[in-house]
């Protein structure tokens, strides 16, 4: 977990997971492995297993970023998005 990341209360992170500096998590569900860039901002979401997601991304209420996706740095996924496994966007 880097410098500056805030995480709010009801977040859950799961095991081996990489939380990039000054990113803010807020009644998120983390899955394991994934990897979250820095400045990112997850707000009551699910990121699942092994997920990468590239700085600065913005998940917003309801968006649902299965297991092997990847997040491309700046993307704004919102509220209810849903992407499949192994996705990139």
């Amino acid at each position: 977990i880097g410098d500056g990341v805030v995480i709010a209360d009801d977040t859950v992170i799961g095991d081996n997971c990489v939380i990039e500096e000054n990113s803010k998590l807020s009644q998120a569900i983390v899955w394991s492995d994934a990897h979250i860039g820095a400045r990112a901002h997850l707000k009551r979401c699910v990121i699942g297993n092994w997920c990468y997601l590239e700085p600065d991304v913005e998940v917003d209420e309801g968006a649902v970023v299965a297991n092997r996706c990847r997040v491309k740095k700046g993307t704004r996924l919102g509220p209810e998005t849903r992407l499949k496994p192994d996705g990139i966007v």
